[in-house]
């Protein structure tokens, strides 16, 4: 009698903590392949993390074709503007996943940036939204 006790007992502890031991396990897979906060790319890299719009961290391709025209500082502050902006443009911001970042010149005195997001329309179809964005070369972002 003692022993089904037992058994039922374990096997009961089994079902119910399987959920969070899954769970843990989950976290800590996740958690080795993606660091746990948004970076800013350096000129040399090829990616970059940054939040999507259920705040989980995602990797964003990066192409850097300014040729070290600003200071870091200033970098940093267009590449967080038009991350930023490109955002407040999508309509259903919770489902928005940026995928690519690229800054470019446009001629003497204008630089651009674009970036590629994949967001769901009114229909929950995944579509993919483009932004561009001007820039002098102060780092002041030209509103259209």
């Amino acid at each position: 009698m003692k022993l089904k006790f037992a058994l039922a007992l374990t096997s009961c502890l089994l079902i119910f903590n399987c959920p969070t031991f899954c769970q843990k396990a989950k976290k800590a897979i996740v958690s080795t392949s993606t660091p746990n906060r948004i970076t800013i790319p350096k000129k040399s890299d090829t990616f970059f993390w940054w939040k999507n719009g259920l705040e989980e961290i995602v990797k964003v391709d990066f192409l850097d074709g300014l040729e070290g025209v600003f200071a870091d500082s200033t970098r940093q502050t267009i590449i967080i503007t038009a991350m930023v902006k490109s955002n407040a443009k999508i309509k259903n911001r919770l489902t928005a996943i940026p995928k690519k970042l690229i800054l470019y010149k446009m001629n003497e005195n204008e630089y651009g940036a674009s970036t590629l997001y994949f967001a769901q329309n009114d229909f929950g179809v995944l579509k993919e939204l483009n932004s561009y964005f001007r820039f002098n070369s102060k780092g002041v972002f030209i509103e259209d």
